[in-house]
């Protein structure tokens, strides 16, 4: 917590602070006692002054109940310097990055903590393409500016904002940059409480397209958080989709940067397709390098090599593959967490154009995503990235080592990912999270006669992580840490 004038913080307290919720694009914690209306003043008056002169600075925020006392404070700490504060509402991050491109604003501040549970929250800053200081060097700035923080000005202020609906321009935006089809299959959206509701309802109306809508109040985020990946949510989806009897569904998280898809049976398509679907869908020329994070490489890889292109693998997180895709004019990056960036939006990842770029690309196929899957799947197959809790990347290697040892190969020396292979036949990464205390695990096979059912299952109990196999799909493993999904 920021301390109250008069009550400087001890140097421990504020070490673990900034441990906890500075992270390498964003911030965020648990609301009061992390973030809070003090640190949300105290970044407003931070990027006023780093600003500098007056600029146009883009606010918006997600659905959360604490969104709205942290947007005001953080309004308070930007006044009184002359800078035009532009309200954007409750939008997807996304619209923020288009208030960028645009030139409507010269930075942008979304108050989110995006696929996290609904007691937390935090702040995204973004800035327009070519700022002379990427955003984690802003976040690392404010770090290091935070502990001088309690002998500064606190006077709060009033400023008028500036009230500006983008979502509908948006939309009109992004149907403009693509072909789309006149209908599409039965289809599952869901917004998981979150703010997708504010660009899906003006495009699905524009496109004509008939949706089920799950999960569409505004504010009703779960619990646990807005992440269509969570069990809970998982399972509501999967029951969503048996009852609109739709052959598929997508779900965005709690700021709509991450998007997720599934088949008509609620199970996952694992991202490594969706990338490959996407590569396929770009024209010759474009898709000459795309930029990814390294967990999951086959799928992609097949794909560009066919069109005589190249995959750059970079570390993970988004600023270093958005910072990638700026610094090569790559069309297309790629996470395994469901991110997806894209040179039309300035290298900026974008849940929305994910999926209209997927629907696009599916009229390949009929528009049937298992059929796009099931093609992906002669390439390579894969399993859906898996999450593991309470075991540190350590542990796991600790444990890894008797049996996968002589496997780990050498990534790059500023690389934090570990990758066990065999040739062509198969690859596992391992990777700490950036955003949680956790290990992102991806298993990934060229091998057609391989299970990679039995790879993943085999890893994770090296790793003394159990699974349960009683009464689950063929398909589909249930664990107590983990997901495992064709």
């Amino acid at each position: 917590m920021v301390p109250q004038a008069g009550r400087p913080i001890s140097a421990a307290k504020l070490a673990a602070l900034i441990v906890s919720i500075f992270r390498s694009g964003d911030i965020r914690g648990r609301y009061p006692d992390q973030v809070n209306e003090s640190l949300a003043f105290a970044l407003g008056r931070f990027l006023r002054e780093r600003l500098g002169s007056p600029a146009s600075i883009a606010l918006a925020r997600d659905t959360r109940a604490s969104g709205e006392s942290l947007f005001e404070a953080l309004v308070s700490g930007l006044s009184g310097a002359g800078h035009q504060l532009i309200d954007l509402g409750v939008v997807p991050k996304e619209v923020a990055s288009y208030a960028l491109i645009k030139e409507i604003a010269d930075l942008a501040v979304v108050v989110t903590a995006s696929h996290h549970p609904a007691g937390m929250n935090g702040f995204k800053i973004l800035e327009r393409p070519g700022a002379s200081k990427p955003t984690g060097d802003v976040i690392q700035a404010f770090n290091h500016w935070l502990p001088h923080f309690d002998k500064r000005d606190r006077a709060r202020s009033s400023e008028a904002l500036i009230q500006l609906a983008l979502a509908d321009q948006y939309a009109d935006w992004l149907i403009e940059r693509l072909p789309l089809p006149a209908v599409v299959s039965p289809l599952l959206v869901c917004g998981l409480g979150g703010t997708a509701a504010s660009v899906a309802d003006p495009l699905i109306e524009k496109l004509g397209w008939k949706a089920t809508k799950h999960q569409w109040r505004l504010g009703a985020l779960p619990e646990e958080g807005p992440d269509p990946r969570l069990p809970g949510n998982r399972k509501l989806i999967q029951g969503a989709i048996s009852k609109a009897d739709a052959t598929w569904a997508v779900a965005w998280d709690g700021d709509c940067d991450r998007c997720v898809f599934f088949d008509r049976a609620g199970h996952e398509i694992a991202t490594a397709y969706v990338n490959q679907i996407l590569i396929e869908s770009l024209p010759v020329m474009s898709s000459s390098l795309c930029v990814t994070d390294g967990r999951s490489v086959f799928n992609a890889e097949t794909a560009l090599a066919r069109r005589g292109g190249h995959l750059q693998v970079v570390e993970s997180g988004s600023v270093w593959v958005r910072r990638a895709m700026m610094a090569s004019s790559a069309a297309y990056g790629m996470e395994s967490s469901s991110h997806h960036y894209f040179s039309d939006l300035s290298g900026f990842d974008s849940g929305f154009l994910a999926f209209l770029k997927t629907v696009s690309a599916l009229e390949r196929w009929g528009g049937d995503i298992e059929v796009a899957r099931d093609v992906c799947r002669e390439d390579a197959r894969c399993l859906a990235e898996m999450t593991i809790t309470d075991l540190s990347m350590a542990q796991a290697m600790d444990r890894l080592e008797s049996g996968f040892g002589r496997f780990r190969q050498k990534v790059s020396d500023t690389s934090s990912q570990v990758v066990f292979s065999e040739a062509e036949d198969w690859r596992v990464s391992l990777q700490a999270s950036k955003t949680e205390s956790a290990l992102r695990v991806n298993v990934e096979t060229k091998n057609p006669s391989r299970s990679i059912e039995a790879l993943g299952e085999e890893f994770l109990a090296s790793m003394g992580v159990a699974v349960d196999k009683a009464d689950a799909p063929s398909e589909r493993r249930l664990s107590r840490h983990a997901v495992i999904a064709l």
